[in-house]
């Protein structure tokens, strides 16, 4: 599992995906909703199917996703 910050608000499963899919087979994509309020916290965490997915996805600090630079922790 590797944790994104900083997503743009108008991220997309399709976004996720082009981003990490040469990473390898990505697992699940949990967007962190508020509780209160139900809006996108603007971050994330992506599953894969293996841990070396994991470790090359987890490579890329500071990819753009739809134009913004998002940070990668894992």
């Amino acid at each position: 599992t590797i944790f994104i910050g900083g997503l743009h608000p108008e991220v997309t499963d399709d976004d996720m995906w082009n981003t990490f899919h040469e990473c390898g087979q990505i697992a699940d994509v949990r967007y962190v909703m508020d509780k209160n309020t139900g809006e996108f916290r603007r971050c994330a965490f992506v599953d894969f199917a293996d841990e070396s997915a994991t470790i090359e996805a987890a490579k890329p600090h500071g990819t753009l996703m739809k134009g913004k630079t998002s940070r990668f922790d894992y």
